[in-house]
């Protein structure tokens, strides 16, 4: 078996709970600029996905 992240099927309210903790970090903290978020921003640079910053910043 492959590595996989998630399977909807068995984990679809821990990826509810994550999307809507996301939206509620990005509205009150949408630069990312709080200690939360930067601490966030280290986590996406660390995992590779430094990039989802700058999409984020452009809207």
């Amino acid at each position: 078996p492959g590595f996989q992240v998630a399977r909807i099927e068995f984990h679809a309210d821990l990826l509810e709970a994550a999307r809507d903790e996301a939206r509620l970090i990005l509205s009150r903290d949408p630069e990312l600029q709080s200690e939360r978020g930067e601490a966030l921003r280290l986590l996406l640079y660390l995992f590779g996905r430094d990039e989802a910053v700058r999409l984020l910043r452009a809207g």
